[in-house]
């Protein structure tokens, strides 16, 4: 009968507390003024369930369509989609600004082969300007410059390859040639060396591991949300992915090793040629170096693949514009050799067709998420310390209230000289922000 009792006053006390949570996100929280889904405004339980399904970024925009541009898609997260929160979320630290952020630590995971962060993944504003400012000279435009002819090496390669495919009459995969192509130059930039997927048109195991290790990432952010879970990995992580995740982290670091070894001065320039070479370049570690390669081959490999299969694709779905990137390169240039880093910026239209594909097909669709550490605004709306803010690019470049015919693939609406000028005059371009914003925006932008 006692124990009876005690189990009754126990799951009160559990009701009462789970009624009184309840009550305090949908109507006393600081952030209950906030529209969006009944669940995830009393749960993270909605957000965690989208992000282990691969679909958050979906979920999002399907919230912003239905509650509008500043939507609370947990009990503790806002996502806007309006151009100004881009400045007042990851705009430099100007004298006007209050808010202060940080980089969600639960969003950026660290691998555990790893001991020091990367660029990305470092949360100290400090730290972070330091180690960016030695990588600067890797990717300034005299480098870019400089490592042009190993890059064209590489692109040559994939045409030829795209051309005896085409010529067999098969089908061709250009998701995974393009994904070997940039895996096989940023692994030359990155490791001094290529990774010779173009030789087979297939990847290697390595590159499918940090292909496929995207979705074990998603898995390792709930643990790091909800340590408690972490007793549970060792039951779910086989023996066998044990090993080669071993595997491919000394296969890593041994190239990292190998680079090293050869110095600043190398018969191909890299990314490491003119980090080297600087007079401060003995503050990197070699722990920093391997996490930063590591970081190069999986941000700017795979985004760069798919950017290129979304142009494409938008392309091959729009035989006019197609035409028209086509007219345009070859009445510029005479031949092939023409064709550089530095001539093909005066391709307008093709320029427009790159941003217009980002634009519809973003490489990464969820904004980079912070979380507020001084009490400031963001879209003139005080928010308290703990938030979680973030701008969701895919939302945000999907939504009819920032770009007129959102669904269309419209590359003229980045040009000004066209007759098509004038309905798109009033698209909110500067929401566009694909390579983020602020001092933590993409090293590798240009």
């Amino acid at each position: 009968m006692a124990m009876t009792q005690h189990a009754l006053l126990v799951a009160c006390f559990v009701v009462f507390g789970l009624a009184s949570k309840i009550v305090y996100n949908l109507w006393l929280h600081p952030l209950a003024k906030y529209p969006g889904p009944l669940l995830a405004r009393i749960t993270d339980f909605v957000y965690w369930y989208h992000w282990l399904r691969g679909r958050l970024p979906y979920f999002i925009e399907a919230t912003h369509k239905v509650y509008g541009s500043r939507v609370r898609i947990g009990p503790n997260r806002v996502s806007y989609i309006e151009p100004e929160a881009w400045k007042d979320i990851s705009g430099h630290n100007t004298k006007g600004k209050t808010l202060r952020v940080i980089k969600d630590p639960g969003f950026y995971i660290n691998s555990p082969h790893l001991k020091e962060p990367s660029l990305l993944i470092e949360l100290d504003d400090g730290k972070h300007a330091s180690l960016r400012k030695l990588f600067t000279h890797g990717f300034s435009d005299r480098a870019l410059k400089a490592q042009e002819p190993l890059i064209r090496t590489h692109v040559d390669k994939m045409i030829s390859n795209i051309r005896q495919e085409a010529a067999s009459g098969r089908p061709v995969d250009m998701v995974k040639l393009y994904n070997c192509c940039t895996f096989d130059i940023i692994g030359e930039l990155a490791f001094g060396e290529s990774l010779g997927l173009l030789e087979n048109s297939e990847l290697n195991a390595w590159v499918e591991s940090i292909l496929y290790g995207l979705e074990d990432a998603a898995f390792y952010a709930l643990v790091l949300a909800y340590p408690i879970l972490g007793y549970f990995v060792r039951f779910f992580l086989s023996e066998e992915k044990k090993t080669a995740s071993l595997a491919n982290a000394q296969y890593s670091e041994d190239r990292v090793r190998k680079r090293m070894d050869k110095g600043a001065v190398t018969e191909k320039p890299d990314f490491w040629t003119l980090v080297l070479s600087q007079h401060d370049s003995g503050a990197l570690n070699f722990e920093q170096m391997k996490s930063n390669a590591d970081l190069f081959m999986a941000a700017g490999s795979e985004t760069t693949a798919t950017m290129l299969s979304g142009l494409t694709y938008n392309l091959l779905k729009n035989p006019d514009k197609l035409k028209k990137v086509v007219d345009e390169v070859r009445s510029s240039f005479a031949g092939e050799d023409e064709l550089t880093i530095g001539n093909i910026h005066h391709l307008k239209y093709l320029n427009a067709c790159f941003e217009e594909s980002m634009r519809i097909y973003p490489s990464t669709p969820l904004g980079p998420p912070r979380v507020v550490t001084q009490t400031g605004t963001v879209c003139n709306d005080v928010l308290p310390l703990g938030t979680k803010v973030s701008i969701s690019m895919l939302s945000a470049y999907h939504s009819s209230s920032n770009f007129t015919d959102p669904a269309k693939f419209i590359p003229e609406r980045w040009l000004d000289d066209t007759p098509e000028h004038e309905r798109y005059a009033h698209d909110r371009r500067e929401v566009f922000q694909p390579f983020s914003m602020g001092p933590r925006n993409c090293i590798g932008k240009k």
